[in-house]
């Protein structure tokens, strides 16, 4: 007889403790957070206030999709198929910089003497 697939639910118990720190791949990022698959049909959500110790904005300045990531299991509710990850407690709380192409600015010397007296006084 074929043997059943077993709950990724219930594998999640057994696999996984509060407390651990996994790896896992960012799924989608919304407003409030980012979920993150960790395992075959087993997904955990990131929540914003997990992000960072500052003030977040915007997700997308600090994961992206198809990014790998380290994760803390904060809960694991089974009843509300639920993992809760922080990103924060394993010390990745700072924002992905995008490259900011550099601007040149000319500057006169009357313009850059006028800032420096303006500064002095």
């Amino acid at each position: 007889m074929k043997r059943l697939n077993q709950d990724p639910w219930q594998e999640a118990i057994s696999k996984f403790k509060i407390g651990d720190v996994i790896t896992g791949e960012v799924q989608k990022v919304v407003d409030y957070g980012a979920f993150v698959r960790i395992g075959k049909g087993l997904n955990g959500l990131i929540h914003i206030s997990e992000m960072s110790d500052s003030l977040v904005k915007d997700p997308n300045d600090y994961v992206k999709e198809g990014e790998k990531v380290n994760v803390k299991i904060l809960t694991i509710s089974t009843t509300e198929r639920h993992l809760g990850l922080s990103l924060k407690a394993v010390g990745k709380s700072t924002p992905v910089r995008q490259k900011q192409p550099y601007v040149k600015k000319e500057i006169s010397r009357e313009n850059l003497e006028d800032a420096i007296a303006e500064e002095i006084k």
